[in-house]
């Protein structure tokens, strides 16, 4: 589905470019009005892919807990938005080979603060 892309100066920068920013937004906000309700969050990353148009695309990936289950969830940027999964489709996007993950100190922190203290 994604191949990798290389993006060695994204990911020299532990700050979050305005598409990442977004993205993390979008999917904090998704995430927010999800139901079961989110209670918790683990491994939260971002990455850069390339999408099957050649674009480079944002990804983030993590688990969720909803109703003391830990689950993948994953969001990515689209040629028309974002789109969200909760699941075993969300591992599929966040287990692809070669993804080199951006430094995301903090993300884990963020979402629980976004989405859980609602």
């Amino acid at each position: 589905m994604f191949a990798p892309l290389l993006a060695a100066v994204l990911i020299a920068s532990a700050a979050l470019s305005a598409p990442q920013e977004a993205l993390v937004t979008q999917s904090a906000a998704d995430l927010a009005r999800h139901q079961p309700p989110a209670i918790g969050f683990r491994d939260v990353r971002l990455t850069v892919v390339e999408d099957t148009d050649g674009a480079p695309r944002q990804l983030v990936c993590g688990e969720v807990l909803m109703e003391g289950r830990w689950s993948p969830f994953g969001s990515r940027e689209t040629m028309s938005g974002y789109e969200h999964l909760v699941g075993s489709l969300a591992r599929a996007w966040c287990t692809e080979p070669g993804l080199e993950w951006l430094p995301s100190e903090g993300l884990t922190a963020r979402f629980e603060a976004e989405v859980t203290n609602r």
